[in-house]
C-alpha cells in the first residue's frame, strides 16, 4: 500500500451517482448486524450489508457525517461503493 494513498467515497442509487467525496483518510459505516466497521487506505476487499444510519469519514482532518440509506458496501482499491435503492 501508499502510504499517501486516501480513499474515495462514491455513493450510487437506481439514479446514478448521488455522492462523491476523495481525500478521505478514514470512514465508519454501521453494518447491517449492528458492528461498526472502520475502514482505511489498503483495506482488504469486502462485500458486506451497510445499514441505514449516519456514516463518518476523515477529510484533511477534519471530522464529518453523512446519513445513507441501507445497500451494499464494496471496498476494492481504496474505493468505498454504497448501492442503495433510494
Amino acid at each position: 500500500m501508499n502510504s499517501e494513498a486516501l480513499l474515495s467515497l462514491q455513493i450510487h442509487s437506481p439514479g446514478g451517482l448521488r455522492e462523491q467525496i476523495d481525500q478521505i483518510s478514514s470512514l465508519n459505516v454501521r453494518l447491517d448486524d449492528g458492528s461498526l466497521l472502520g475502514i482505511r487506505p489498503g483495506h482488504t476487499p469486502l462485500i458486506a450489508s451497510a445499514a441505514k444510519g449516519v456514516l463518518s469519514y476523515v477529510n484533511e482532518g477534519k471530522r464529518y457525517t453523512l446519513n445513507i440509506e441501507a445497500g451494499f458496501l464494496i471496498v476494492s482499491q481504496n474505493v468505498v461503493r454504497i448501492l442503495t435503492t433510494a
